[in-house]
């Protein structure tokens, strides 16, 4: 009897190529499973990226140079890679944060259920989320995990309140879901410095 293959996660990062894009790519290209892939967008053309990107030579990375008119956030660029999308899961890490070792593991382990996910993160030396439930400045998408063939929305590309598209989408997607389907998820799974940190 053949074993059972491993669910395959999709690793969503929308880049600006900052330099910070590799040490987000060591967090992860160490746990992938063969059937896990690394959807890397850039906002328009970023050389240093493409550079980043080629020392890897890993063919489980996927590169895109998709711009928009305007700042989405990484929005527009999310949204690309999510309609590029090959694996099961899709994860979402930002080019200036980086997962923790145990992120794709714990991903791997919970997504069992087929049910959208959030986890928690380090950030500013504190762990979000305090209780599960959704608020404000606690939940982002590098937390989230969702199902590809799942009901999902595209990420807004602008919203009324600035610096909370990802609280805005999560929202959104798990609305899609019946009542009490989001897993709330002990586990601790990226380190996130903030907006404008990204050292």
């Amino acid at each position: 009897m053949s074993p059972t293959p491993s669910i395959g996660i999709s690793i969503v990062i929308p880049t600006l190529g900052r330099a910070t894009l590799g040490r987000a790519l060591e967090s992860v290209v160490p746990y992938l499973d063969s059937n896990d892939e690394i959807l890397v967008v850039a906002d328009g053309v970023r050389p240093l990226a493409r550079t980043v990107i080629e020392a890897f030579d890993s063919k489980q990375i996927r590169y895109f140079e998709h711009a928009v008119a305007g700042s989405t956030f990484g929005n527009a660029q999310r949204n690309f890679a999510m309609s590029q999308a090959q694996g099961d899961y899709f994860a979402f890490l930002d080019d200036d944060d980086r997962f923790l070792p145990n992120a794709l593991e714990s991903i791997r382990r919970e997504a069992r259920h087929q049910v959208p996910l959030i986890f928690r993160r380090e950030y500013h030396q504190t762990f979000s989320w305090s209780r599960p439930e959704f608020i404000k400045g606690e939940v982002g998408t590098g937390m989230f995990a969702t199902p590809v063939h799942g009901p999902w929305v595209e990420c807004p590309l602008t919203t009324d309140e600035p610096g909370y598209t990802d609280f805005v989408w999560i929202q959104q997607v798990v609305a899609l879901w019946p009542p009490n389907s989001l897993r709330w998820c002990e586990d601790i799974i990226y380190w996130c410095k903030g907006h404008g940190y990204g050292q």
